[in-house]
């Protein structure tokens, strides 16, 4: 894993925030939480300092990173697509809007576009399975029992139409 100098998790919904969380100080990596209001669950870091900002606050979050010497950046939980026309209060975030639009309106254009605007904000993105690697499946087959050909053969096509399907997210 490269040297993170000051991580900020950006925490939405579910488990995973916290492990990044966990898994980051396991590491003795210094971090700001920043969770999002009304997608961040509450009781996850009750226990934690923490950061919280409605998502559509971007020129808050921003200032709020950078003010904390925050260098590198990983996102980590689900968030439901805001309404989006509420960025457009936010000086930041009425950019990141412009953005949005002229990338589309597809989860995978939007989180490349939000961690592209990241980047250009001066942060480093940071992959969360690179801070707690046990929140991926290793490679290969899990259980007790290895695939057949006809198994290995279904999983290819399914694999295929996956890919397929992806494009239309």
């Amino acid at each position: 894993m490269e040297k993170i100098g000051k991580l900020g998790i950006i925490a939405g919904y579910g488990f995973l925030p916290r492990h990044v969380f966990d898994a980051a100080k396991e590491k003795k990596i210094n971090t700001v939480l920043v969770t999002l209001k009304n997608e961040t669950e509450d009781h996850m870091f009750a226990d934690v300092e923490h950061l919280s900002f409605p998502v559509y606050k971007v020129s808050k979050i921003l200032k709020a990173l950078k003010e904390s010497g925050v260098t590198h950046i990983t996102f980590a939980g689900k968030v439901r697509r805001a309404e989006l026309s509420r960025l457009l209060v936010d000086i930041k975030g009425a950019k990141l809007f412009a953005k949005i639009i002229a990338a589309g309106l597809s989860d995978n254009s939007i989180l490349s576009t939000i961690m592209k605007f990241m980047e250009d904000e001066g942060f480093e993105i940071v992959a969360p399975e690179s801070i707690a690697q046990n929140v991926v499946l290793p490679k290969g087959h899990i259980g007790k029992i290895k695939p057949d050909e006809n198994a290995l053969s279904d999983i290819k096509k399914g694999f295929k139409v996956l890919k397929s399907v992806a494009d239309f997210d």
